[in-house]
Parts: C-alpha cells; structure tokens; sequence
C-alpha cells in the first residue's frame, strides 16, 4: 500500500541507528505527517470545499494506519510488543510528575498554581481577562 511506503522511505536511513533514535525518528514522522495532512484540511475548509468531508473521513483512516504502522516498527525495532511501546509513551508524563514530587512540594505548587492561576475564568458567558491578570499579579506576590 501507498502509506507502507512513505514510512519505509521515510525511515529507511534510521533503521541502523539505535532504537531510541529510531523511535524518535518515527515520532518526528508523524509529527511532520499531522502537520501537512492538518494543512491540507485547513486549505480546504478556507476554501469552503465541497469534497472537505470525503478528505476528512480518508485522512481519519489514514492517521488512524499511519499511526499503526509507525507502533508497529517502533515495537519492532525496540524489541517489544506494540501495546508496550503505547505504554512507554504514557510513562514519560508520569516521569515528569515523579520529577516535581522529587523536587519537592514547592514545584508541584508552582506548577499546580501555574495551570490555575492563568486559565481564564468565565462569568456570565463571558471571559473575564481582568481576573486574569489580578490572579497572575497575586501570584507572583507570594
């Protein structure tokens, strides 16, 4: 198939570096095949295409195999089964959680006061961007 491939010539030349550098490859892969399928979207919906929707159900299917085919040779060349390689990606989010609470309470509060202080607050439907900023001022007070 086409999608077979692109990711075969797309990383062909990173098959004999070592896994992590192959799984990073991969991974830059798909960020670039997001981005360019996501313009592609874009372009057409500035457009007011008619085919829009029969190009968003084909690009659905093919995010949806381009991310299988990636898992795959990433389980493949790291030496494990895809549903390990899905896992090791949700871990690095607890890696860095486990960082700060290794850091100490301190870290865990600037960042827990970070992600609340600036997140908008909406009062009757409207964003109030002045509470904001009085939160953000409160903050870096303490």
């Amino acid at each position: 198939m086409w999608l077979e491939t692109v990711v075969d010539e797309s990383l062909k030349r990173h098959e004999k570096a070592s896994p992590s550098d192959y799984a990073d490859a991969a991974r830059q892969f798909l960020l670039r095949w997001s981005f360019y399928s996501s313009m592609v979207i874009r372009d057409l919906t500035l457009r007011s295409a008619a085919s829009f929707g029969s190009f968003h159900l084909i690009r659905l299917l093919y995010d949806e195999y381009m991310f299988y085919l990636i898992e795959h040779r990433v389980a493949k060349a790291v030496g494990k089964v895809p549903v390990a390689v899905m896992l090791d990606a949700g871990t690095k989010d607890d890696d860095r959680a486990a960082k700060r609470r290794k850091e100490g309470p301190a870290a865990e509060e600037v960042a827990a006061r970070a992600s609340k202080e600036t997140a908008p607050v909406v009062v009757n439907g409207k964003c109030s961007v002045k509470s904001v900023r009085t939160r953000l001022k409160n903050w870096n007070r303490n």
